[in-house]
């Protein structure tokens, strides 16, 4: 097992003001790695996630890391801050 890696298997974010809607994980196994981090610190929006059947093995720290949060004084920025909402989660399997 790699204690030191580095990435995670799949990001979105952290810089994403657009956010994100409507996406689908799916079908997938992560090993070895930070697992998934789902990100929106810029006032943008998570809506509509769907996660499904996913394996993940030898995972280090979290397996689903989900934040939300405003970057201070961002040039660009000037949304209210962050949303988020309908996250659908199903059949999932996490070892190690």
């Amino acid at each position: 097992m790699n204690r030191d890696a580095e990435r995670a298997g799949s990001k979105f974010g952290t810089e994403a003001n657009g956010g994100f809607r409507n996406v689908t994980i799916a079908n997938c196994t992560f090993r070895d790695c930070h697992g998934l981090a789902l990100e929106e610190v810029d006032g943008g929006i998570m809506e509509n996630i769907s996660i499904n059947n996913i394996t993940m093995m030898d995972v280090v720290g979290y397996p689903i890391y989900l934040t939300t949060g405003r970057t201070p004084a961002r040039p660009g920025c000037d949304h209210a801050g962050p949303n988020a909402k309908h996250f659908y989660f199903q059949h999932h399997c996490q070892r190690g």
